[in-house]
């Protein structure tokens, strides 16, 4: 059996799914081999861990699925998307599934007929609806006419959109401003905007960045638009002469100043100085001019609080930060990416930063050295969901006791695609230490 097993799972087989063949060849050029016996030796030592991985990403055949039925978490097992889905494989363990995984679950193979199967066990409303693995068509729409939620459906992206598509539902979408209005995945055009024009929700349209902008498009539903949102949608074709032309139109204060798109400069700044809202907008608009002499220029009428110090695009350095320490929310600049993040100047200001934001930002110089020496400030539950640490077996071993094993197993394996013959590896493991150790 052992040979069947290797025929039909070690990547570069015909066997192995596409999907999992390319996920496996990425992770190895980028985060390199690991050899079969350390692999080992690691989840021997921590077998939770190797059951959660195994069960969330292995590509396991129905075979080991059944002879270790009661050892795997079936929540992971729902959600993995490397298994042999077919609908006798669903039938077997239905009363075992996770249902919300499951349906959620890009990997199946999903058709009209799996859906029409399993009916009433999906989670219809919230999961199954947004999968993008689902083939969408206009039959499988009809066919489950009265299953769907067609205020989420009017605004899901990867429904073939057409007019005739439109135009066959007209009467259940949901034409509102969450509806198909915002949508930017359908077929905008003039006519299409014409067509529906006494159904569409304006504001949400308004908003819609899909829609075919242009000066005059604007012009033609001059009296139609929600011009605050309208003010806000980055897709407009901006130019200091379109906003001159509608000046009296636009919301400034409420839409332009959070608005990236527009040509920014100081001189433009200065054009409509009193009509920025420069507590709010400005201070959180990430294509302004930026510069330590700008900021100055203007300092007393910027919200250091709760805008500026969030915003990514400001020139940070060590001494800007320190030259305004007393004006930063320090909350914000946790959580800031852009910082010039490193462990002397985590140091430096250690007492002012928010431990439960720093905890959670993926642009720290992590490393081994810098967990251990701010051990004692972590939020440990948020430290293990943190994908931007160096994840490796010496930085899961040195911290064991302190990690939560299921937020680390739900986004690292634990090196498990980078072996190269990862399911010879799994087979032993689950055959001498899952019996040894678990059953």
């Amino acid at each position: 059996m052992a040979d069947k097993n290797d025929r039909v799972l070690v990547p570069g087989s015909a066997h192995l799914p596409a999907v999992i063949e390319q996920r496996t060849r990425l992770i190895n050029r980028v985060m390199g081999e690991l050899t079969s016996r350390d692999t080992e030796a690691f989840f021997r030592r921590h077998p939770e861990f190797f059951r959660l991985v195994v069960s969330r990403y292995y590509p396991l055949n129905e075979e080991l699925i059944e002879r270790y039925a009661d050892w795997w978490d079936w929540e992971g097992l729902s959600g993995n998307e490397a298994l042999p889905w077919s609908e006798s494989l669903i039938d077997r363990y239905a009363h075992r599934w996770n249902w919300w995984e499951l349906s959620g679950n890009e990997g199946l193979s999903w058709s009209e007929a799996l859906i029409e199967h399993f009916a009433d066990r999906w989670e219809w409303e919230e999961v199954l609806i947004v999968n993008e693995g689902l083939p969408w068509s206009e039959a499988l729409i009809e066919h489950f006419a009265d299953r769907w939620e067609w205020e989420v459906l009017s605004v899901i992206r990867a429904l073939p959109w057409s007019e005739a598509l439109i135009e066959r539902f007209a009467d259940r979408w949901d034409w509102g401003y969450y509806g198909l209005s915002q949508n930017v995945a359908l077929p905008w055009s003039e006519a299409l905007i014409e067509r529906f024009a006494d159904r569409w929700d304006w504001m949400g349209l308004s908003w819609n960045e899909g829609l075919p902008w242009s000066e005059a498009l604007i012009e033609r539903y001059a009296d139609r638009w929600n011009w605050r949102a309208l003010s806000r949608n980055e897709s407009l074709p901006w130019s200091k002469a379109l906003i001159r032309r509608y000046v009296n139109h636009w919301d400034l204060r409420d839409g332009l100043s959070w608005n990236p798109a527009l040509p920014w400069s100081e001189a433009f700044i200065e054009c409509y100085f009193d009509q920025w809202d420069w507590f709010d907008g400005l201070s959180w608009n990430t294509a302004l001019p930026w510069s330590e002499a700008f900021i100055e220029r203007y300092t007393d009428r910027w919200n250091w609080e709760d805008r500026l110090s969030w915003n990514a695009a400001l020139p940070w350095s060590e001494a800007f930060i320190e030259c305004y320490a007393d004006r930063w929310y320090w909350y914000g600049l946790s959580h800031n990416t852009a910082l010039p993040w490193s462990e002397v100047f985590i140091e430096r200001y250690a007492d002012r930063w928010n431990w439960w934001e720093l905890t959670i930002n993926k642009r720290l110089p992590w490393n081994e050295g810098l967990i251990e020496r701010f051990a004692d400030r972590w939020n440990w539950g948020r430290l293990s969901g943190n994908q931007g640490l160096p994840w490796s077996h010496a930085l899961y071993e040195r911290f064991t006791d302190r990690w939560d094993v299921g937020q680390v197993a739900s986004h690292y394996d634990g090196g498990m695609s980078l072996q190269s013959v990862i399911v010879i590896l799994a087979v032993r493991l689950i055959a001498h230490v899952g019996l040894i150790l678990w059953v």
